[in-house]
């Protein structure tokens, strides 16, 4: 297994949960992040996360954390020439946090070729449930940060991934991993950490279909 490695990094549980599984197998792997943003708001995509807020993370994982930059429409040549950049760093591919979208799974197989790297999904196939539950269960804490309002309710903004969220999920018929886009997190605190990152979840923003706070 290549040494050098980067984590597609969205600042939340999936990819959290995909590294600590990684780094559980290869434990002596040294480790980038690579987060793209959206170049119109400077926030990430469906996270709405800022470069300050992911950089803190980065930090209190004491890890180094890389950005790219895109709009909706060259999203994947703005991903492509990040990947590049890497690549003639060392980097020999990536970490990945999705679980079970196959059109995700088959563009990213599709570019990770084309600029010659290696892709890794710990996550890929496995349950879903199961997945929460194994992180919950490696003590991470992290919390609801976006919502989209089509899918589920808004009152669960700010509530933290545990097992009360979770059992009730579970019984009023919603996916605890969100997977279906239902909602977004952001890790705080667990294994990776060196320092818990300090968040403040004052400024709520209500736009369009979803809503987040401003991080």
């Amino acid at each position: 297994m290549p040494d050098l490695m980067f984590c597609s990094w969205s600042g939340g549980k999936d990819c959290c949960a995909a590294l600590d599984k990684f780094l559980t197998e290869y434990p002596t792997a040294a480790i980038s992040l690579l987060t793209m943003i959206d170049e119109s708001n400077h926030k990430t995509y469906g996270h709405f996360l800022s470069e300050k807020i992911l950089d803190a993370q980065a930090k209190a994982m004491n890890l180094e954390i890389n950005f790219g930059y895109a709009g909706f429409n060259d999203y994947e040549q703005k991903w492509t020439a990040e990947l590049l950049k890497l690549k003639d760093r060392g980097f020999k591919g990536g970490i990945f946090g999705d679980i079970d979208l196959e059109e995700h799974y088959v563009w990213i197989e599709r570019v990770m070729k084309k600029v010659g790297m290696q892709m890794i999904m710990p996550l890929w196939k496995q349950n879903r449930d199961k997945i929460v539950l194994d992180f919950i269960n490696r003590k991470y804490w992290s919390k609801i940060i976006s919502i989209n309002k089509t899918k589920i309710d808004a009152k669960y903004l700010g509530c933290e991934i545990n097992i009360d969220t979770f059992n009730e999920f579970k019984n009023n018929g919603i996916d605890p991993s969100g997977e279906g886009g239902e909602f977004h997190t952001i890790v705080y605190d667990g294994p990776l950490f060196k320092t818990p990152l300090k968040l403040s979840l004052n400024a709520v923003i209500d736009e369009r279909d979803h809503v987040f706070y401003d991080l």
